[in-house]
């Protein structure tokens, strides 16, 4: 609570707040005590609330009578007059594939994708890629923050000349294509114009991400869609591991038809709980033949031909309707996954929480059995329950 009083006491304004009392406390004597009385005009206090053994008062206190409050034993809780909204399930019809297989296990399925209308709201999502195009009309409605281009040529904030990343923050927030349309994006550009990363890029990156979760103290997911060229990296792993366990990190299983294990950031162990790898299924939730597998992977998700955006970088001329594009690849499966993660989170889930919802609701539908390698490993389908 020291954080609120501390950012209470910074205005120079009062506001209107909510005090809640012991359960054991009258009311009047806590009044009495502070010279606030409801009945009269030109008090601080404005209400009182009391629900058998719940009470509590509203007023237009100051800083100081709020640093009274605050250390007055008598006192439950106090909160700022905050405002609800009213929740709705949206129906997204005629929603991409990858987003009506969140809503179904049917790969034929015609339902729409369903989802809380407030899903996504209030969390950060960071993305380390290639940037984030914020000139595509399709993430107008989005707020977009561009923390660093870590990368040794870098390009103007909000563009994205690889295209990478733009595909990716479609899949993740995208008003037509994303999981959660309500998100904040954090772009981190660690990959270059031509999609190359280097290891002192993405260690940056992970401090620099660290660094900001813990100053904005917003929930947050990290997004890490790439993968090393040379297989095992202990030094990015052990960077992974020891990243704030309050956050999750969602990594892309690789596309080498492999064992994960055999790959960083992949094979991250021991695997903390933060951290989730994501594999890739086709249209009718079968393994992807690019797809890396083994027990290193968690779960799998949509990672062929999946729609998303174009970003505007790539063709200046192309008009709006135009600037969508089909991507495969573990990557988008984990932003798919990301996205999921996020909606937990905006839920009030917390890292761990939302990370075993994603894999408690999902669903074993297929195995590799056809396939020479893991015959025997279940594809975990992702699901997202609203």
């Amino acid at each position: 609570m020291l954080w609120f009083l501390v950012a209470v006491l910074s205005s120079a304004f009062a506001a209107q707040f909510i005090v809640q009392l012991h359960n054991q406390i009258a009311l009047s004597p806590v009044l009495n005590n502070y010279a606030l009385n409801s009945y009269q005009q030109g008090q601080d206090i404005t209400d009182t609330f009391e629900l058998r053994s719940f009470k509590a008062f509203i007023g237009d206190f100051s800083g100081p009578m709020l640093q009274k409050l605050y250390n007055d034993p008598k006192v439950l809780a106090i909160s700022r007059d905050k405002t609800l909204k009213l929740q709705e399930i949206v129906l997204q019809n005629n929603a991409p594939s990858h987003l009506v297989g969140l809503s179904s296990i049917s790969p034929s399925s015609h339902q729409p994708f369903i989802y809380n209308s407030d899903g996504g709201n209030g969390v950060d999502v960071y993305l380390l890629d290639t940037g984030i195009d914020v000139k595509h009309p399709n993430l107008s409605k989005l707020n977009i923050l561009r923390l660093a281009d870590l990368t040794q040529s870098p390009v103007p904030e909000g563009s994205d000349p690889q295209g990478h990343g733009t595909a990716m923050a479609g899949i993740i927030a995208s008003e037509t294509f994303g999981v959660i349309k309500k998100c904040n994006l954090v772009d981190v550009r660690v990959a270059d114009s031509e999609g190359a990363v280097k290891l002192s890029s993405m260690l940056q990156a992970l401090a620099l991400t660290q660094r900001h979760i813990e100053g904005t103290k917003r929930p947050s997911v990290v997004v890490l869609p790439l993968a090393m060229e040379d297989g095992n990296n202990p030094i990015l792993t052990q960077a992974i591991a020891n990243f704030d366990k309050s956050v999750p990190i969602v990594i892309a299983a690789g596309n080498e038809a492999k064992d994960a294990s055999e790959f960083s950031p992949a094979n991250v162990s021991p695997k903390p709980e933060n951290v989730i790898v994501v594999g890739a299924l086709d249209i009718n939730n079968n393994p992807t033949k690019f797809t890396n597998y083994g027990s290193a992977v968690d779960i799998f998700a949509t990672g062929e031909q999946v729609t998303t955006l174009k970003s505007t970088d790539l063709d200046p001329q192309e008009s709006s309707d135009a600037l969508t594009r089909q991507v495969s690849g573990t990557s988008a499966s984990s932003a798919i996954t990301a996205g999921v993660i996020g909606y937990y989170m905006s839920l009030g889930f917390n890292s761990k929480q939302s990370v075993d919802r994603v894999l408690r609701y999902s669903k074993c539908v297929n195995t590799f059995a056809g396939q020479s390698f893991n015959a025997n490993q279940c594809a975990k389908v992702l699901q997202l329950q609203p």
